[in-house]
Parts: structure tokens; sequence; C-alpha cells
């Protein structure tokens, strides 16, 4: 099965039998699948909203949440069907986060989500948490690995999209 690695900036769809894989701290992906189609897509951006021009406007959650949304519609999904998972938006340095960029980061998912309606079934955000996602896009699974920053012990889940 083919892994596809979601960096920074990546929007991406597939009715394939892919692996999605991102890895996260105060990155946020949105994660979508479609159950009836069996689309699925996922995101990851560094910002919340654009403050500037840059060469890849999906490095923000403003644009690159809509984007991702539009790209399971392209690939044959009906909003009505899509269903959400966000993970993500650590504040890693959690004394010196003045900027709150992990949390803005999931207010903007959840905001984007909200506005089309779409159900998030889960929501693995905030904390001091790295976190390694992997989606296997044709049956809705999702591995989610989480490791404390501060103390270094690392949880484990399986999910299931339905």
């Amino acid at each position: 099965m083919h892994i596809e690695f979601i960096k920074n900036g990546d929007v991406f769809t597939t009715k394939e039998d892919v692996i999605l894989k991102t890895e996260l701290g105060s990155c946020v992906s949105l994660c979508l699948w479609d159950p009836i189609r069996k689309i699925g897509g996922m995101n990851h951006y560094l910002l919340p909203t654009r403050t500037e021009i840059r060469k890849n406007p999906t490095e923000f959650g403003d644009y690159s949440n809509k984007a991702l949304i539009q790209a399971m519609v392209l690939k044959g999904s009906k909003i009505g069907d899509m269903r959400g998972v966000i993970f993500g938006g650590a504040s890693l340095r959690l004394l010196t986060d003045r900027f709150r960029v992990g949390e803005k980061n999931i207010q903007i998912a959840e905001e984007i989500v909200r506005a089309y309606r779409i159900p998030i079934l889960y929501r693995f955000t905030g904390g001091n948490f790295s976190r390694s996602i992997r989606f296997i896009n044709f049956d809705g699974l999702i591995e989610l690995k989480e490791i404390e920053m501060n103390t270094g012990i690392a949880y484990s889940q399986t999910l299931r999209l339905k």
C-alpha cells in the first residue's frame, strides 16, 4: 500500500487505497472521509490565517481547510456525507506560547467545518503532545500516536470513522 506523507502546506485527497501520514506539533491537520464513496483527504497547515502573501496559501488554515473540502467535492464527495477529525494544535512551549498559534489553528478548523456542517467525530488537539497520524483511506481507519513532550510518554490508539 502506498504511503503519502502530508507536509506543511499540503492538501491531499484520494479515492485510492492509500495511507495518508503526517506529524504535528502546533500545526493542525483536518482529516475528512466520505464513507459512502471511500474518498479521504488530509491537510497540514502552520498558521491559522493569511497574514502575508506566500507562494503556498495552503500553509494557512483559513485557505487550507476550504481547499480540502473543495478537493473532496471535486473527487465526487458530497459535503453532507463527509466526516472529520481534527488533530494537532499543541502548545509545545507551554509558558512561552504567547501567540497561542496552536489554539488558533484549532479554532479556524472548527469554524470552517461548522460553517459547512461537517460533523467532527474526534478531536485530538491542544496540550503539549506531538502527534503522528496514519489515515488509511480505504476503510476510514486512523492510527494515532501521541507523545507528551514533558515526559516522553507515548499513547497509541486506533479509530474507525463511520
